[in-house]
């Protein structure tokens, strides 16, 4: 019985790791209004979003703007990856 449920797990597993991959691969610029897509699709809040990304909760209002003040903000590669790690974590945890 164990066995099965690991297979089971190890195939989803796989499967979310070759889908999320390819959009790690992908990834040039994630704008400020996926960034926020993102942090509400894991039901986040700006509080536990910072916490989880290790941020201030200002740089997580900076992403989702786009801007500091009149001054245009990319967000980070590493934040992007971060991201995804967190997003994927998520849906491992859900199977």
């Amino acid at each position: 019985m164990k066995i099965n449920k690991f297979n089971k797990l190890f195939a989803k597993s796989a499967y979310l790791f070759a889908n999320y991959a390819k959009v790690a691969y992908i990834i040039i610029i994630m704008k400020p209004e996926e960034f926020k897509k993102w942090r509400k699709s894991l039901g986040l809040s700006q509080k536990n979003a910072a916490e989880m990304l290790g941020l201030k909760i200002r740089i997580i209002q900076y992403y989702e703007k786009g801007k500091k003040g009149k001054k245009t903000i990319n967000i980070p590669k590493y934040i992007q990856l971060a991201c995804l790690a967190l997003e994927i974590q998520n849906k491992i945890n859900k199977i």
